[in-house]
């Protein structure tokens, strides 16, 4: 029943990435802009949670029509591990924050050096300077993509923010 809960939610924040995407200004010319982007992984990650929903149901239900005496047992089963559960919950936490409040406010600049430190320590790795590398790389490889290369701006934020941003792209 885990698989079929985890399944479902993973569905429902991937629609609302999709739904998020709408929200990012356009660019003339039919040019693909960073909410192109992101309802094209929105769209892609409910396509296979779904897929992984259904055959989640499926087996839920093969399971049940087994006699009592030949389902797995709970015994048999993982023990729950709160610790994995605590990391999934800072992961969702985190994820929500960068996403729903970084991006549109602080820009792609700030919200990325909060998020993947934040994410990385949230997830029990300690050590700086693979903290360092991830998010600078992380940084500078977005920008090459995004900017440079398919010439995609990034998220500026609002206010000080997008001053802020606009002294790096």
């Amino acid at each position: 029943m885990g698989h079929i809960v985890m399944n479902a939610v993973i569905f429902i924040v991937a629609a609302l990435l999709f739904i998020d995407g709408f929200g990012f200004p356009e660019l003339a010319g039919g040019t693909p802009d960073a909410g192109f982007w992101s309802r094209i992984i929105g769209f892609l990650l409910m396509l296979f949670s779904a897929l992984a929903l259904r055959e989640s149901i499926i087996n839920w239900k093969k399971v049940q029509k087994l006699p009592p005496e030949e389902r797995p047992k709970k015994e048999d089963a993982k023990s729950y591990d709160p610790q994995g559960f605590t990391r999934l919950l800072i992961t969702l936490a985190v994820l929500s924050f960068y996403i729903f409040i970084g991006l549109p406010n602080m820009g792609f600049l700030l919200s990325t050096l909060i998020f993947i430190p934040g994410l990385m320590l949230g997830l029990g790795n300690r050590n700086p300077l693979q903290i360092s590398l991830n998010t600078i790389g992380t940084i500078l490889a977005s920008y090459v993509v995004f900017i440079r290369l398919m010439m995609i701006p990034l998220p500026r934020g609002v206010g000080i923010f997008w001053d802020f941003s606009v002294m790096f792209y």
